[in-house]
């Protein structure tokens, strides 16, 4: 059971567990009116109810507990050698479905930065961009949860339910909702208008796909702004190789199979990018990578690469000319980007990847 607003009437919500003979039940309950009934006679009662179980088909509780909606972000997410992370940095409801994304967003997002830091291969400025990047997303997800929530108890307001009314008094609503009388018309429309709205519940790809941090000192800006949203960025979620924003899914072709850009570098590992053209980078990406003790492989992906952009899915979303270069983390974040190749790529990419992990510039790049 979980306490909702005072205006939730509706008996909540049955889920199927293991098809066709076990389910969750959600019922909501108002606090102003004392702790709920959670004996399995009452269970059984409601459920019989609500959902018209008939007297001969026996019903077993499973368990029963409460659960109360929660509406809390921590400040930061790291205080000395301490790290929070997952429920203990973010609480919220389930609404969009964001709990399990965020927390192993929260993990990964770590887990590469101590692993780097622990073995001398970064310095500990690196750890300050946990907090810098996690929190403003921990913080955008409770609220988007809790928005989502109240959007969601609008529904039953607008079918015309009401604490305390009778079930006949429910059915006269719907009743009326659906007549050719005085205000159903409007009703109807007020309906639509609020179940168009639970889109941003349940079809919230922006905010699933679309994280973009936006401070970090684990990313280099290339003093560019990110490009504008086009459309709802809730409900939509739109590349880009933007410094600070995911690696954008394009298909392309890798040895005759048709894979993503997203399974080109293996996991847990930094990646370059590059295009037609990169040869200079590799060098750079060598030279960078021996000095600094951190494996960097060039990905070369683009017309007759490598990694054969086809069908050219990801020239649209690259943002980069063929001679530029793309520097991954292994979150798959943008932690630098050139557009085009500098006279000098082995001091930009040293200048950057250095900066990334929190070390000094390299002195043979000098």
């Amino acid at each position: 059971m979980q306490p909702g607003n005072s205006h939730w009437v509706g008996s909540g919500t049955c889920v199927t567990v293991q098809p066709w003979n076990e389910w969750l039940l959600n019922r909501q309950y108002d606090p102003a009116d004392g702790e709920p009934d959670t004996s399995e006679e009452s269970i059984i009662a409601h459920a019989r109810k609500v959902l018209g179980i008939p007297e001969r088909l026996p019903i077993k509780v499973k368990d029963a507990s409460k659960w109360q909606v929660n509406n809390v972000v921590a400040r930061t997410f790291q205080h000395n050698r301490v790290f929070l992370a997952g429920d203990t940095a973010h609480r919220h409801p389930p609404a969009s479905g964001l709990r399990s994304n965020t927390c192993v967003q929260d993990a990964y997002n770590l887990a590469w930065k101590l692993a780097l830091v622990v073995s001398g291969h970064a310095g500990e400025r690196l750890l300050n961009s946990y907090t810098q990047e996690r929190q403003p997303i921990g913080k955008q997800v409770v609220i988007h949860a809790i928005t989502t929530l109240q959007n969601m108890s609008k529904v039953p307001q607008t079918l015309g339910f009401r604490k305390g009314q009778t079930v006949e008094e429910g059915f006269a609503s719907l009743e009326h909702l659906f007549s050719d009388s005085l205000g159903a018309e409007e009703r109807r429309a007020e309906l639509k208008d609020v179940v168009q709205l639970q889109d941003r519940r349940s079809n919230s790809l922006g905010i699933q796909l679309g994280h973009r941090y936006a401070d970090s000192c684990a990313v280099v800006s290339d003093r560019t702004n990110f490009p504008e949203h086009k459309r709802d960025p809730v409900l939509y979620y739109e590349p880009t190789t933007h410094p600070r924003g995911y690696l954008p899914h394009a298909f392309i072709e890798h040895e005759g199979r048709r894979i993503s850009t997203l399974d080109i570098i293996p996991s847990g590992k930094f990646g370059l990018i590059i295009g037609i053209g990169g040869s200079p980078w590799v060098t750079a990406a060598r030279t960078v990578s021996r000095e600094l003790g951190v494996e960097l492989s060039t990905y070369a992906v683009g017309y007759r690469c490598v990694y054969d952009d086809v069908l050219g899915h990801w020239r649209k979303r690259r943002e980069i000319k063929d001679s530029g270069a793309l520097l991954v983390r292994p979150d798959r974040h943008i932690a630098w980007r050139s557009i085009n190749c500098p006279s000098d790529p082995t001091r930009a990419l040293s200048h950057g990847f250095s900066s990334v992990l929190g070390r000094p510039l390299l002195q043979a790049a000098l």
